[in-house]
Order: C-alpha cells, then sequence, then structure tokens
C-alpha cells in the first residue's frame, strides 16, 4: 500500500462517513491506527474520525466502552452523541453523556437534549414502574 498522509487518511475517513458508510469508515480508521501507532497520543482523533470509533463501538455492544471515550475527550459528532446516549442502560450514564454534550459544540442543539430527555424520562419511569411492581413505591 502506497504511504498517505495522515491527512489523506482523514479525508477518506471523512468522505466514507459523510457518504453513510460506515462500515468502510471504520475499515479506514482501523487501517490509520494501523500505519500511526501514536494517533491517540497525538490527540487525532477528531470529528468524524472520533465519531466513526464511537459509533461502530455503540453498534457493536460497547456503548460504556465509547462513553468513557467520550469523558476521556474523544470529540463526537452529533450522530455519536444519539448512538451513545441510546445504548445508555442507566440514567447515570445517560447523565454522563449530557454532561459531555453540554461540553460540546452540540450543547444548544435542541434536537438531541429533547431526545436524551426523552430517554431521561422513559429511564425514571421505568424506574418507577420497578419499585411499584416490587412494593417499594406509592401508587
Amino acid at each position: 500500500m502506497a504511504y498517505r498522509t495522515l491527512d489523506s487518511w482523514l479525508l477518506m475517513i471523512e468522505v466514507s462517513y459523510n457518504a453513510g458508510e460506515f462500515e468502510e469508515a471504520f475499515w479506514l480508521f482501523k487501517q490509520l491506527k494501523t500505519n500511526y501507532h501514536d494517533l491517540n497520543k497525538t490527540k487525532h482523533l477528531i470529528s468524524p474520525v472520533g465519531s466513526v470509533e464511537l459509533i461502530q463501538l455503540c453498534r457493536s455492544g460497547k456503548a460504556r466502552k465509547a462513553l468513557k471515550l467520550l469523558e476521556m475527550g474523544v470529540h463526537a459528532n452529533l450522530h455519536a452523541f444519539f448512538e451513545i446516549a441510546a445504548g445508555c442502560r442507566t440514567i447515570a450514564e445517560l447523565n454522563l453523556v449530557r454532561g459531555c454534550l453540554q461540553r460540546s459544540a452540540f450543547s444548544h442543539n435542541t434536537f438531541i437534549n429533547s431526545k436524551i430527555d426523552q430517554m431521561q424520562a422513559k429511564f425514571e419511569q421505568m424506574h418507577a414502574n420497578l419499585k411499584n411492581k416490587d412494593g417499594h413505591g406509592h401508587p
């Protein structure tokens, strides 16, 4: 394979990602990580590269790992935030997503904020239903 600069890798990943080719973008990302072993040290996990990895982790059932990367500062786009929020299993995890979202460029995006509000309401309702079912809550 011919030598590619980091910028050319990032461009190929971005083009694939923007075309909706998430599997291709993730494959390119894995190739990039193979060629640039110090990628994490150089903080090049930027959107869309970081978003590609976060989305792939969520789709493979590893939303908690994606959330940890998000907390470590991996930049996410709106789609990645939604995928991570959708993969949350607890209100605490969802609150961590909300915290990361509030520190991002999407903090004022009403779409993602309302989706997280809806997810939180569902968690709270399920929690209340479980309490009532177990006899620990009040009707």
